[in-house]
């Protein structure tokens, strides 16, 4: 799952027939969080994970989320009670029946457990198998990719144990994807530094990467057979690209992004057949969400939106953030069955996103406080599920779990119910 920076630095009409093929119960449906059907969110985030920052439908045997892939719609599952404010999580009316604090609910242990700390600043979460995995910004270098970096890549298993770094000294690594073995990000291009696209293809490889001719690199995401992103000002069109899990050879250009600009986010989603992204605004064009079959081909619009921004799918539909005025930012969504978006909720500071089945989740607030909160289409009033005199920095979702980085001093990243 992406998370949003300042000014929106960093960070996807119709459609005519029923989604087909998604039963959200099979391994390998795909939620998104910036991933999820994400990050991978954030995954912020929205990032992709095998199987549902998010955050594809991939093929996953867990048919988890994540930036952007998510598996099941989750009903009637229980929320724990309240257990204090970092990390709690409040319980839900309706069919989510509520359990006490550190109680199990579906065998799953819903007391809030601190997986680890990691400072500073954890960019983007994805959760894949039994790892989850995180990028750490560190102290960005301004102009170079130093070995001075302290940004990195790491893993933990999802029930805690030990810290796993799988590349150190990354100048600014961001958007995250995961898919089997296999981990992928870019460095952060807003920074001066030059925007690669890194992959470590398997446990043990060294770290391959793919320079974009000092583009930009945005909203990756994985399959089983390629990572796709969106790319600013570097190679010879600004689009989506797609190469192979090694790096090798020259990106395919998918589609051309009609509204390019390198310090919006162009938020990137799978589903099994076809790529998903957001183009912005532009003079009196409006904000599109377009998709391209994964073999190229041309584009479709799924809807216009308003200065759109986070991604999220799912096997309920697609949904984004738009932002039609700077007061107001808005949660939308396509369902598969229908051929109209509709509004989901205003949510005025609404910057992270990912959803799981019929259920949507973002983060609402500012620096100085945020909350985590969740919302089941058809419902009107959300559920807070975490609050913290901090701003969250990235989450994503799993069938049982959310995945949250805490921009504490401790920089805490914590496992609760979702």
């Amino acid at each position: 799952m992406r998370v949003r920076k300042l000014g929106w630095m960093l960070v996807a009409v119709g459609v005519g027939c029923a989604r087909q093929g998604a039963n959200p119960d099979e391994p390998g449906a795909q939620a998104g969080a910036g991933g999820v059907w994400s990050g991978g969110a954030s995954g912020s985030a929205t990032q992709p994970i095998d199987g549902g920052s998010g955050g594809e439908r991939s093929e996953s045997d867990d048919g988890a989320a994540g930036s952007s892939g998510e598996a099941g719609d989750g009903a009637g599952r229980a929320s724990p009670g309240v257990g204090g404010t970092l990390g709690s999580e409040a319980g839900a009316g309706g069919e989510r029946a509520s359990a006490g604090a550190g109680g199990a609910v579906d065998g799953r242990d819903c007391e809030r457990k601190l997986l680890t700390k990691d400072y500073p600043y954890v960019t983007s979460l994805a959760r894949n198998g039994s790892l989850l995995y995180w990028t750490t910004y560190g102290h960005c270098p301004i102009g170079s990719d130093s070995s001075s970096s302290l940004g990195r890549v790491s893993s933990i298993p999802i029930d805690g144990g030990g810290t796993t770094t799988l590349a150190n000294k990354s100048p600014c690594p961001n958007s995250l994807a995961v898919h089997r073995d296999g981990v992928f990000w870019s460095n952060d291009p807003g920074l001066g530094v030059q925007g690669i696209l890194m992959a470590l293809p398997s446990p043990g490889a060294e770290v391959r990467k793919l320079s974009v001719g000092g583009g930009y690199a945005q909203g990756i995401q994985a399959d089983v057979d390629s990572v796709y992103f969106a790319e600013l000002d570097g190679i010879d069109e600004d689009g989506i690209y797609k190469t192979n899990h090694n790096l090798d050879g020259p990106p395919q250009l998918l589609a051309e992004i009609v509204n390019a600009e390198w310090s919006t986010p162009h938020p990137l989603v799978l589903d099994e057949e076809y790529v998903y992204w957001a183009d912005q605004d532009f003079g009196n064009d409006p904000g599109l969400i377009q998709r391209v079959a994964k073999g190229g081909g041309i584009p479709k619009t799924m809807a216009t939106a308003a200065d759109p921004r986070e991604l999220a799918i799912s096997s309920a539909g697609l949904f984004w953030l738009e932002e039609p005025t700077y007061q107001q930012v808005v949660i939308r969504v396509l369902q598969w069955n229908s051929s109209m978006p509709k509004t989901v909720i205003d949510s005025p500071d609404a910057h992270i996103l990912a959803a799981y089945g019929d259920t949507v989740y973002w983060v609402d607030g500012t620096y100085e406080a945020s909350t985590l909160q969740r919302l089941r289409l058809g419902e009107s009033k959300p559920d807070i599920l975490v609050q913290v005199p901090s701003h969250i920095a990235a989450f994503t979702v799993d069938q049982d779990y959310l995945y949250v980085a805490v921009a504490n001093n401790d920089g805490d990243i914590i496992r609760i119910c979702r």
